[in-house]
C-alpha cells in the first residue's frame, strides 16, 4: 500500500525544483526589466477613467449597453472574483442604504448587495 509520503508531488525534490523554476523566471523578468504591474490593479485604467467607461456603456442605449455597464461597476467595485459575478442572478441583487454614513454631493451611501448560491 503506498503511504502519503511516497508521493512524488510532496517531495523535496519537486519543491525545489519547482522554487528554481520561480527564481529563474523572476531573474528573467529582471534582466528583460518587465514591467510587474502587467495583469496587476496597476494594468488598465485609472479612476478618472471610471466615469468615462460608465457613460460609454450607457450611451449605447440599448440592452447590451446597460448590461455592459452593470457587468463593469460591479467588476470595478467588487470584493469578489469573476465567477462571482458570472453567476449572481439578477433576482438576488439587492440596494441597501447605508444609515448614519451621511451624504457625499446629495447623493446618499448605497450598497449593492448580491446573494450567491454556490453549487458543489
Amino acid at each position: 500500500m503506498a503511504r502519503e509520503s511516497d508521493n512524488p508531488r510532496k517531495g523535496a525534490a519537486l519543491s525545489g525544483f519547482l522554487e528554481d523554476l520561480k527564481r529563474k523566471q523572476q531573474l528573467r523578468r529582471e534582466a528583460m526589466f518587465q514591467d510587474n504591474g502587467v495583469g496587476s490593479l496597476l494594468d488598465g485604467y485609472n479612476k478618472k477613467d471610471v466615469p468615462r467607461i460608465s457613460s460609454f456603456f450607457l450611451s449605447q442605449n440599448n440592452q447590451v449597453g446597460l448590461r455592459s455597464r452593470l457587468d463593469f461597476l460591479l467588476g470595478h467595485s467588487m470584493m469578489g472574483r469573476s465567477e462571482d459575478k458570472r453567476r449572481a442572478l439578477l433576482s438576488n441583487i439587492f440596494l441597501y442604504e447605508l444609515d448614519d454614513e451621511g451624504t457625499f454631493n446629495g447623493f446618499v451611501c448605497t450598497t449593492i448587495i448580491i446573494y450567491l448560491i454556490h453549487k458543489f
